[in-house]
């Protein structure tokens, strides 16, 4: 889901997730059938799943909210609880990292430096 850039994004927030090897395609499936959930809470304005290019058994997460109050009813809900409990007790994790980034600008750019790249003379 691309975010949405018709409404406010107040926070983002990346998750990097390694997981013992043999438990990666079990952490890509149970994350992806709880991603859709997550894209139709209110005030979810995107989210971003993919595994690390150069780190086997990798994951990132990227997650736009509209407001902290979002977030922490998305945190709360009990399909979020669930969905972690089962993520815990079937997948290794071996180390993951979540960063908040607050947000005070909201500007739409062009995607990484094509600024005129494709536009007419």
């Amino acid at each position: 889901m691309p975010i949405r850039n018709d409404r406010k994004t107040g926070l983002v927030i990346h998750a990097a997730c390694a997981v013992a090897p043999e438990d990666a395609s079990r952490f890509a499936h149970l994350v992806r059938r709880h991603v859709a959930q997550t894209q139709r809470r209110p005030g979810c304005n995107g989210l971003a799943f993919a595994a690390d290019m150069g780190a086997p058994a990798t994951f990132h997460i990227v997650e736009a909210w509209t407001d902290r109050a979002a977030l922490d009813a998305h945190n709360a809900s009990p399909d979020f609880h669930a969905a972690m409990v089962e993520l815990l007790s079937r997948v290794r994790i071996r180390s993951r990292e979540t960063q908040l980034y607050t947000v005070s600008t909201h500007d739409r750019a062009a995607p990484f430096g094509l600024h005129g790249v494709g536009s007419a003379r």
